[in-house]
Formats: C-alpha cells, sequence, structure tokens
C-alpha cells in the first residue's frame, strides 16, 4: 500500500515536473523592446515609491505626532517620532515596490503593467534606460539593482528626516515652551 502511494505521489511530481517545463518551452524569451517597456513601468513604479518615501517621512512624524502624542511617550518626542516613521515608511516601502517582486513575481497590483517575465531580461542587454536617466545603472535591468534601490530609499528617508527635524527645531523655537515663557515673563 505504502508503495503505491509513493509510485502515485511520485508520477504526479514528475508529470508535474514536465508539465512546467513544456509550460517554460513554448514560452518565448522577450523582446528587447519587451524588456525595455517592463523596465521602464517599474522604473515609474519605484521612483513613485521613493517620492512617497520622502514625502510620507515628512509629513507623517507631525501628524503622528497630533494623532498619538499624547497616548504614548514614543509619539510624544520628536526626534525619537522622526526616526521611528522614517524606517517604518522605508520598510512598507521597501517591500512593497523592491522585495515584493522578488518574493511573489509581477503580474498584478501596481506591478499589473510589468510582464512575469520580467526577470529574463534581466542577463540581456536591452539599452536599459538605468536610474534618474542614466546617471546609475545605465544598461542593467532596474530590478537587478536592488541593493541601490534599498539605498536610495534609505536616503531620500533620511534626508525627509533632516528637513523634518529641522521644522520641528524651528517649531519648537519659535512656539515651544521656552517660547511663551520669555513672552510670558517679559
Amino acid at each position: 500500500m505504502r508503495s503505491t502511494r509513493c509510485r502515485v505521489a511520485g508520477s504526479v511530481f514528475v508529470a508535474l515536473l514536465v508539465h512546467a517545463g513544456a509550460f517554460a518551452q513554448s514560452l518565448s524569451s522577450p523582446t528587447r523592446t519587451q524588456c525595455k517597456q517592463w523596465d521602464d513601468a517599474y522604473l515609474s513604479t519605484f521612483q513613485t515609491g521613493l517620492t512617497v518615501c520622502a514625502v510620507a517621512t515628512l509629513i507623517l512624524p507631525f501628524l503622528f505626532g497630533l494623532l498619538v502624542g499624547r497616548l504614548s511617550w514614543i509619539a510624544a518626542a520628536p526626534r525619537l517620532r522622526i526616526v521611528v516613521v522614517g524606517l517604518v515608511v522605508v520598510l512598507l516601502v521597501e517591500l512593497g515596490v523592491v522585495a515584493l517582486p522578488w518574493m511573489v513575481g509581477f503580474g498584478w497590483l501596481w506591478f499589473s503593467p510589468i510582464e512575469t517575465r520580467y526577470f529574463d531580461c534581466i542577463p540581456l542587454q536591452f539599452g536599459a534606460q538605468g536610474l534618474f536617466r542614466g546617471l546609475m545603472g545605465a544598461g542593467v535591468a532596474a530590478v537587478a539593482q536592488w541593493p541601490t534601490l534599498t539605498y536610495l530609499l534609505l536616503l531620500a528617508a533620511a534626508a525627509a528626516g533632516l528637513v523634518a527635524w529641522l521644522i520641528s527645531e524651528f517649531v519648537a523655537r519659535s512656539f515651544g515652551l521656552s517660547q511663551r515663557a520669555r513672552r510670558e515673563g517679559a
């Protein structure tokens, strides 16, 4: 009885492998034009994610402080709030734009204009534009540049966090407790 189950399971496994191999062979390799279109679509998605990362890191610490500042000590500390919100935003954008294609592939949600065969374009020379109109990684598929994409997200969040910190310091010095004490004491 056990050997029969093993044979059946083995037969099913071999059939699935043969079917998967036949399916993969039936698909032709992508053309240079298709690779270029998919690469441009992925770059557009990444640039949108980069913008969202910077803007969210700049705005959310202030909103988070207003909404939750009286309930949590982390939300009441402006510098810590900026760091925590910035790291959470980077993590979410990293997962949603950079890591998600490697985990589940393309062809759905915000990756719907990108075919699942985009990974086949990585070894091909198709004239990839590169990041920031060729300033970084020209000639390399954008999905293959995931370490650079991660560093750019961290850099955008750090720059936006610095601006948020400067705004926070300006507001605290101009309208904070020390300014109130000076006005009331004079």
